[in-house]
């Protein structure tokens, strides 16, 4: 079993439930198993943000028929809590259609609007980040092991044809090829890729590219390309080396087979394979959270150092302005003082010498010097001197 997302450009929608649940439920290889279709389309037309919907699958090796159906609700219900944890499980909406389309395997569709119905957020479940990326992955390993499904991670289960399923015919004739082509290096007929492949060319089979480990060719009447890879695909010289790669292979296999034969306690394979990936994991984010409180004091310390220098630089200028207020005050101060229009302090004539008066008219002020008679030489008791006129 493998598990797939299919991202969309355009960020899903309705479309999804269309493609699930198109001509195919008609015809018996598709039907819902769990959820609520037209409350799914009702809950993905009212989101406005352009990603709108989670779609994947979990793929299986297997056919429909031979997984029972309390068994697909065990994995669609382990996958929900891996994926979403128990607190998101019951705030989304999810829809699981069955597909057998594909010469009966079994496909688990899930499509999830991405909105939280409990807050009406957006909300996207999963991230093609390496966290997210681990999990999945680690759940897959658990659900193959503990059920015992086709593993991808198999090395026997290795494909060595690359190429388009939807032309079945053209693919048809490429698997035909590759079992031809083995056949003919087990009975020692094909002795090296370089005998191969003026086999290929006299067959009219052209040979579009060639690589260490593969080859890609293209078949007469057709201009579709066609990879094939490691095995006898890769460059050999002679069967004897096609021999040592071919006990390489086998070795890898039954390795890959033995990895737990000390236990046959699946649940202990389970928890060691979990603490290996979760080990990895730990050390992954430990180095990363060191790196960004290392960063973080960093930052604190640039920015204290720069707190600091400012309230300096604002109580040096505080301080500089109240002193050059202070010299402002005093200095107007004296100024108003030394320029106040003060006849007493201009001329430093005695008070007992000054006489002001106001015009007739109200409009001026007359500035007077007393003198008193016993100061001059004139008749009378006083003489008066007129000094100056100053308008309002």
């Amino acid at each position: 079993m493998i598990v797939k997302f299919l991202p969309s450009k355009s960020g899903g929608g309705i479309g999804s439930v269309n493609y699930v649940l198109n001509e195919r439920v008609q015809q018996g290889p598709a039907k819902i198993l769990q959820g609520d279709e037209a409350q799914n389309r009702a809950i993905i037309s009212q989101i406005s943000k352009k990603q709108k919907v989670c779609f994947g699958v979990l793929s299986f090796q297997e056919s429909a028929a031979k997984i029972s159906d309390q068994t697909k609700l065990e994995i669609m219900a382990d996958f929900e809590r891996t994926l979403l944890g128990d607190f998101m499980k019951e705030r989304v909406n999810i829809l699981w259609v069955q597909h057998e389309d594909k010469g009966g395997r079994l496909e688990l569709n899930f499509i999830i609007p991405k909105i939280d119905l409990v807050t009406g957020t957006s909300f996207n479940p999963f991230f093609y980040s390496k966290p997210d990326l681990t999990r999945i992955d680690l759940w897959k390993k658990a659900v193959n092991l503990e059920y015992g499904f086709s593993d991808p991670d198999d090395p026997g289960r290795k494909n060595t044809i690359s190429a388009s399923k939807k032309d079945i015919k053209n693919y048809a004739n490429v698997e035909a090829l590759d079992k031809t082509l083995h056949e003919l290096v087990e009975a020692g007929i094909i002795k090296s890729r370089a005998q191969m492949l003026e086999l290929l060319r006299n067959e009219n089979i052209q040979i579009s590219r060639e690589t260490k480990n593969s080859i890609t060719v293209i078949l007469p009447g057709s201009t579709k390309k066609n990879r094939l890879q490691g095995g006898i695909y890769a460059d050999f010289k002679d069967a004897r080396e096609l021999e040592e790669r071919g006990a390489e292979t086998i070795r890898r296999i039954r390795q890959y087979h033995n990895r737990d034969i000390q236990s046959n306690n699946t649940e202990t394979k389970l928890t060691n394979l979990y603490q290996s990936e979760m080990n990895t994991i730990s050390e992954n984010l430990n180095s990363k959270l060191e790196s960004i409180e290392q960063k973080a004091e960093s930052t604190f310390r640039k920015i204290e150092h720069s707190a600091k220098q400012t309230n300096a630089y604002k109580w040096t200028t505080l301080a500089l302005t109240a002193i050059l207020f202070a010299l402002i005050g005093a200095g107007s101060g004296i100024w108003i003082t030394w320029n106040k229009i003060n006849p007493a302090t201009q001329w430093q004539i005695p008070q007992e010498m000054r006489y002001v008066e106001r015009t007739k008219s109200k409009k001026a002020t007359n500035y007077f010097l007393e003198i008193p008679k016993e100061k001059v030489q004139t008749d009378g008791n006083m003489a008066y001197i007129h000094i100056k006129t100053i308008e309002d």
